[in-house]
């Protein structure tokens, strides 16, 4: 992967309706074909340019991807352009890193995105999907807005408690035990006591 400084450097390779177009914007989720070229202006190769502008792309920033051909010397031609026109090869994780501090991804799901990376099983892909698709981080955030939600009303009762309704106090001892029975299927890594010798 390459990371460009601005979407005009990527277009400095890309070249559609055969013809440069200086300060072109493409739009997002679609695909344009074209040519590539080097700095001299000589095509090196057909290309498809796939644009995702921000926010609907996976870091939340504008995306472009070009699709060579396949095999290494139409690749690396372009690679090369890419370079001499501004991008820089990405760091690796820096698209999951980026779409974290985007807000794109919590750190459960950026964790997940790197076991589905590692996986060497279907069963080991199929969880980290499954993670990537809310796991931990959704079941946390659901939690803390219960949480969040009982406080709020003790609070108000502290101040308008004549004011209110009486409050359902097996409800409320219900949803807090429910709160805690769902973490601890989650086991005793996530809540428990820590061991340290």
């Amino acid at each position: 992967m390459l990371w460009f400084r601005s979407i005009n450097s990527c277009c400095r390779v890309m070249v559609t309706q055969g013809h440069f177009r200086f300060n072109w914007q493409p739009k997002s989720q679609r695909i344009y074909y074209g040519t590539a070229v080097d700095g001299d202006g000589h095509v090196i190769d057909e290309v498809l340019l796939l644009a995702m502008l921000r926010p609907r792309s996976y870091t939340r920033e504008d995306v472009l991807e070009l699709h060579t051909h396949g095999g290494g010397v139409c690749a690396q031609r372009v690679l090369r352009a890419c370079i001499e026109a501004g991008a820089r090869p990405a760091r690796p994780g820096e698209f999951t890193l980026r779409a974290f501090l985007n807000g794109r991804l919590d750190l459960s799901q950026a964790e997940n995105v790197l076991q589905l990376i590692n996986a060497r099983t279907a069963t080991a892909a199929d969880s980290a999907l499954a993670g990537l698709q809310g796991g931990l981080g959704q079941l946390v955030s659901d939690l803390r807005q219960d949480v969040l939600e009982i406080l709020a009303e003790l609070e108000a009762r502290l101040d308008f408690d004549d004011d209110l309704p009486p409050m359902d106090v097996p409800a409320l001892i219900q949803d807090i035990t429910g709160g805690c029975c769902v973490l601890d299927d989650w086991g005793s890594q996530v809540i428990g006591h820590t061991y340290v010798t």
